[in-house]
């Protein structure tokens, strides 16, 4: 991995002649693709600045805050670009919908054997939740509905498997710049400042009710909570058989035999 410092973003892109960037915006937490706009260097630098989605209008000709009429405001997550430099991805927080025909996405239709197809449901205008998913809040998983959610977890343990894995193997192999890693360097007492800090952040979060922020930081604190138990050389395992055991006693009587 290289790192480049001291650099502006809007100083490496290479926009055209218009003076403009194509940039594709993506749900950060289930990876909807939700739109695509072009930014000119301001709206890039204020984008980067302000730490929400900025474009350029190129009917209106000027600059414009996604959401600044609407409220449904795009908070940046992470910001891509792509190979060639000429095109960019912004990963967000989308608050309500993306689209302005009140879907959660603009590509909510499907060109499937001829037919166009709505793949997706049209949202109340004024629904402004921040989300994960939003086919699960607005459909549920009663038996009508046609979003189903998979009772078999074996593969999300998995995922948390081949995640203390890889936390291990940083602990084995040192990587520069891997923050891992430099977690491991600095010792036990940071490990377990950073997972406090993860923690109140989990808390605050609860408390602001916002289900995608929840799930963000719940991910923060399962992550440095699997670098503890890595540092201690506790096998991720071990956790599960523990939870194994207590399921067949009341949490009372659990309590009471530690």
């Amino acid at each position: 991995m290289r790192y480049y410092k001291n650099m502006e973003l809007s100083q490496i892109i290479k926009f055209d002649k218009d003076g403009l960037v194509p940039v594709i915006t993506q749900d950060f937490y289930n990876k909807d693709v939700l739109m695509f706009a072009y930014a000119n260097k301001e709206a890039l630098q204020k984008t980067i600045q302000t730490g929400y989605a900025h474009y350029f209008s190129r009917s209106r000709k000027k600059l414009w805050k996604k959401g600044e009429e609407s409220g449904n405001v795009q908070k940046i997550k992470q910001i891509l670009f792509d190979c060639d430099e000429d095109c960019i991805l912004y990963k967000v927080e989308q608050v309500g919908c993306a689209c302005h025909t009140f879907h959660r996405s603009c590509f909510y239709r499907e060109y499937f054997r001829d037919q166009i197809i709505e793949i997706q449901p049209q949202l109340d205008k004024n629904f402004k939740e921040t989300i994960y998913n939003v086919e699960n809040v607005i459909l549920g998983d009663s038996e009508e509905s046609p979003m189903k959610v998979d009772p078999s977890h074996a593969s999300k343990v998995t995922i948390l498997d081949e995640l203390y894995k890889t936390i291990l193997q940083r602990k084995k192999d040192m990587p520069q710049n891997s923050y891992t890693a430099k977690l491991f360097s600095d010792g036990l007492e940071k490990i377990a400042k950073k997972l406090n800090e993860e923690t109140l952040e989990f808390l605050f979060a609860l408390k602001e009710n916002d289900k995608s922020h929840i799930i963000y930081e719940a991910s923060d604190c399962l992550y440095h909570l699997l670098v503890a138990l890595a540092y201690k050389e506790i096998p991720f395992d071990a956790i599960l058989e523990e939870l194994k055991r207590r399921r067949n006693f009341s949490g009372e009587f659990e309590k009471k035999t530690r």
